[in-house]
């Protein structure tokens, strides 16, 4: 089924919409015109808690609003919702994102066995590969044209929420970014050092990074996939919401990576 929908095109959007509960959330509501967060829940299988994590995320990007609220024999309010018409159609693909549920699913176990080296992909030949291989894939969509920045941001996300958050143990924002250097090292992502603290914006460096050292000033960051990583791990570990933004890289320029965090309010 296609459900055209309209939205705002940029970046931030873009993340929005790769992830596949929000997708499917988009669809029942222009299905349904307005659904509150109960049937939402049932309807998908997800908590209730997950869905409102969700229903705000898209309500702050002005893409759903609440329509109604009624009140239960006890008073409590029950919220409708219902999307926000803007500028552009969309389409959201229920086949598509049936297709893909299962890559995402092989993924997570291939990164899990990744990050601790116990059961390789390959048998004989092993999980390394020339980073080559994957400049070479990254090269072609910028070549192309191809914006998948969000797509990359909202895969690094899921991982690290789902994957790597389980291989830290720290409650704390500092705590966490030293583990988070061990485990950088450890898998030869590159080399990870806090810079500084100003206010609520902690900014870290990555130096020999595995995305983007020695590509060429191409006039954007290119560490997409691992900014969503780094958010996906505090987000799951802390309280509250984590923006992390690359603000310089080898594909701006330098000769590292720079990454600023700051909590969401």
């Amino acid at each position: 089924m296609m459900i055209s929908i309209a939205i705002k095109p940029d970046l931030e959007t873009a993340k929005l919409f790769s992830n596949e509960s929000r997708a499917k959330i988009l669809e029942l509501l222009a299905e349904e015109g307005e659904i509150t967060n109960t049937q939402l829940a049932k309807a998908l299988g997800l908590a209730k808690a997950t869905i409102t994590h969700h229903l705000k995320l898209l309500a702050d990007a002005d893409i759903v609003s609440v329509a109604r609220v009624e009140y239960e024999e006890h008073g409590i309010p029950m919220k409708f919702y219902k999307l926000k018409a803007n500028l552009i159609p969309l389409t959201v693909n229920k086949e598509a994102i049936e297709r893909c549920t299962p890559i995402k699913v092989e993924i997570r176990e291939e990164m899990k066995n990744f990050v601790t080296g116990e059961k390789p992909l390959r048998e004989n030949l092993g999980d390394q590969i020339n980073m080559g291989l994957f400049r070479a894939i990254r090269s072609a969509t910028l070549a192309a044209g191809i914006e998948i920045d969000g797509l990359l941001y909202e895969q690094g996300y899921d991982l690290g929420e789902t994957v790597f958050a389980g291989y830290v143990q720290s409650s704390e924002l500092d705590g966490l970014l030293l583990e988070l250097a061990v485990v950088w090292k450890k898998l030869r992502l590159g080399i990870v050092e806090v810079v500084g603290k100003k206010e609520q914006i902690i900014t870290i460096r990555v130096f020999e990074c595995y995305d983007c050292a020695y590509m060429p000033n191409v006039g954007k960051a290119l560490c997409f996939f691992d900014a969503g990583i780094i958010a996906g791990i505090l987000d799951t570990k802390l309280e509250g919401r984590y923006s992390v933004e690359e603000v310089k890289c080898w594909g701006t320029g330098y000769t590292f990576c720079e990454f600023e965090i700051k909590p969401l309010t």
